[in-house]
């Protein structure tokens, strides 16, 4: 954005306390998992992913399971080792273990085998996402915005702005009656709009400058359906 440029910046106060709820609440970080191991002797060891909704599943195989020749594999073993998902954006929430007894396989097989679950778990996953991002327009750069403003200008014969240019800020307030909206705005949003017709507050007496000119004392009548809004405006 080039220096000078208008900048319109809107504060909303709601906007800003579901930004720090959202921020204070207890997030998962990771996508929850449901796992499932098999090491059947004389079968490839395999590991099976699923998300918790059980929508999405993967299934990756490693080197044949053969019997062990020195100290057997346990379930809490593969539990442990298959569990170990570091870095990758998974968390197992439980463990189904189908494995005959005096399994042997060392346990830099188990990792790689379930380091490649999670690869293609999170390869499924994102697919969608992927397709999506292919049918979604790109938005426009800055020189096309400017090439498209520059023609809109020429046709329409719209002034190109002055740069520096700014223009003046206000504050507005939606009110159900122009007395709530004139009593709790002393002094910040002096100003009162309800439709066309401005009417100035006036500090020392507590009404609005439209009192007096034509206007019922109890304030201008809402020229709109029953409970159409009132409108506080400050300009500066």
């Amino acid at each position: 954005m080039p220096v000078g440029s208008t900048v319109r910046v809107i504060r909303s106060r709601l906007a800003m306390d579901a930004a720090a709820d959202a921020a204070a609440r207890d997030v998962p970080r990771k996508r929850r998992v449901t796992v499932r191991v098999v090491a059947r002797i004389g079968s490839p060891f395999t590991v099976e992913l699923a998300s918790e909704d059980s929508r999405v599943s993967v299934r990756a195989e490693g080197p044949v399971v053969e019997k062990a020749r020195t100290k057997a594999v346990t379930s809490e073993d593969l539990i442990e080792h298959v569990g170990r998902m570091g870095q990758s954006p998974f968390e197992p929430v439980s463990f189904d273990v189908d494995m005959d007894e005096g399994c042997g396989m060392g346990f830099s097989s188990v990792h790689g085998v379930r380091a490649e679950a999670c690869r293609l778990l999170e390869e499924k996953l994102l697919r969608t996402y992927a397709a999506r991002e292919d049918a979604t327009a790109q938005a426009p750069s800055a020189e096309c915005v400017r090439t498209r403003l520059a023609h809109v200008r020429a046709e329409t014969g719209i002034a190109r702005p002055t740069p520096g240019t700014s223009v003046a800020a206000e504050a507005c307030a939606l009110v159900a009656t122009p007395e709530s909206g004139g009593r709790p705005c002393r002094g910040s949003l002096p100003r009162l709009r309800h439709g066309r017709r401005p009417c100035e507050w006036n500090l020392a007496t507590g009404r609005d400058s439209l009192v007096g000119r034509g206007v019922p004392r109890g304030g201008p009548r809402s020229p709109g359906p029953l409970g159409a809004p009132w409108q506080t405006r400050r300009r500066g």
